[in-house]
């Protein structure tokens, strides 16, 4: 009897330690995108953490989406890729095989995205693995096995790694955690979010009884900046661009209208001048007596040359010749 109770108390210890163990595990209960820089989660007991930073690990990796994969027909080791959205200049990825055909290969992108081949430097597995990747362009890629690959159908993850900047609480009051990041949130696209490793106040590694989550971006977002390390709002740096853009853009078209203004101050200034001389041309007469002494008395006496181009300088050589032929028929009469 006395090693039935032994048994009993045993087993109810082990039971009470594994529930226990399993009530203490940290859960996420809420993923939230609050803008374009940054991630928060909502634990499920907060009290164990730091009011401020938190220290720890925590991956986010953007899931590029795969519109086809297939096995080429003149190459049976090729598979081709192709992405509905554009890879990146200089960004890390990673390929992973799930079904048909296995491997992984992990890359970076370079400023030019097509006829690229990257070599696998990773482990390779003898019998199937992925020898290197070809980057046709920025929306085909091709998979290059050492073997034959014999399945026909194929699932792959193509996945991005955001860079993380901070963990911490924004606010004491509430279980809510915020992931400041470096790399911008592209909307309407999905995301891994892995927890790595998370510590509480006393340095203690806290378990979660689920690591991995996804989760996908609205079609919308507050817009920030990354600015100096730190990711501010649209409303303050963005918005005080946007009003220096607006300013300069209203100086730039307050000075069009003014050298417009002048432009129509001076052509009513020429007018007046032209009116001038046709007002002094009048006095003379022209039109009644085309005299020579006339033409030169207008020419003279003219207080501004009218802009008449070519007919301005031909009246005046003909005033200049008509004047000396006289001149010289005069002192030849006188002669």
């Amino acid at each position: 009897m006395k090693h039935i109770q032994k048994i009993i108390a045993v087993a109810f210890v082990l039971f009470f330690s594994i529930w226990q163990s399993f009530a203490e595990n940290m859960t996420i209960d809420t993923i939230d995108v609050l803008d374009t820089h940054t991630v928060s989660f909502w634990l499920s007991d907060i009290d164990s953490f730091p009011e401020t930073d938190i220290e720890g690990e925590i991956k986010i990796l953007r899931d590029t989406t795969i519109e086809t994969a297939q096995r080429d027909i003149d190459n049976l080791n090729t598979i081709r890729v192709d992405l509905p959205q554009s890879l990146k200049q200089d960004t890390e990825y990673s390929l992973l095989g799930l079904f048909g055909a296995e491997g992984s290969i992990d890359f970076t992108t370079g400023r030019e995205l097509s006829d690229v081949e990257i070599e696998n430097d990773g482990f390779i597995l003898e019998e199937q693995g992925i020898e290197l990747i070809r980057i046709v362009d920025e929306n085909t890629l091709e998979i290059v096995y050492i073997l034959e690959v014999i399945e026909v159908e194929f699932e792959y993850k193509l996945l991005t790694e955001l860079k993380i900047e901070s963990i911490s609480r924004k606010n004491a009051t509430n279980s809510r955690v915020n992931i400041e990041l470096r790399d911008e949130i592209e909307l309407e696209s999905d995301f891994i979010f892995i927890v790595v490793s998370l510590l509480d106040s006393d340095g203690n590694e806290v378990a979660f009884e689920n690591s991995i989550y996804d989760f996908t971006s609205p079609a919308q977002l507050e817009v920030s900046i990354w600015i100096d390390g730190t990711s501010e709002d649209a409303d303050d740096e963005f918005m005080k661009q946007l009003a220096l853009e607006e300013k300069i853009a209203a100086k730039n078209e307050a000075r069009q209208e003014q050298e417009q203004q002048l432009e129509q101050q001076e052509i009513p200034e020429i007018l007046l001048e032209n009116k001038e001389i046709v007002d002094e041309s009048e006095e003379y007469d022209l039109s009644a007596a085309p005299t020579p002494y006339n033409l030169e008395k207008v020419a003279t006496t003219a207080q501004v040359m009218p802009n008449t181009g070519a007919e301005t300088w031909i009246l005046i050589f003909s005033t200049l010749f008509i004047n000396s032929f006289l001149y010289f028929s005069r002192r030849k009469k006188l002669a």
